[in-house]
């Protein structure tokens, strides 16, 4: 059976698997104050995340994708092109800006 996870503004949770796909282990975060409690470098996902993920039909490749692009930038988020398009541009190209320093620091 499979169960929604659903955010609640009255219930905070920090949940650690496995995932036998990723083959690794991965935090599902009722929000993203959390990550600053958990104090590790697993890769987080938010309920929404993962929503859009099934929502779209997301296959097996573009999961382990996704991972492996949240991985590399830390702190980045999964979002649908309607919420993208609610971003202003000045927003946009601050989150590029910093992908990009992110990026370079971990690979310098």
């Amino acid at each position: 059976m499979q169960q929604s996870i659903s955010a609640s503004p009255n219930k905070r949770y920090a949940i650690k698997v496995y995932s036998e796909l990723l083959k690794e282990e991965i935090w599902i975060l009722s929000d993203e104050e959390m990550k600053r409690e958990i104090n590790d470098n697993l890769t987080t996902y938010l309920p929404n995340e993962i929503e859009h993920m099934k929502k779209n039909k997301a296959t097996k490749d573009d999961i382990k994708k996704i991972h492996m692009v949240k991985k590399t930038f830390p702190g980045s988020h999964i979002i649908s092109r309607e919420d993208l398009r609610k971003v202003k541009p000045e927003r946009a190209n601050t989150i590029c800006k910093s992908a990009t320093q992110q990026s370079q620091l971990k690979y310098q």
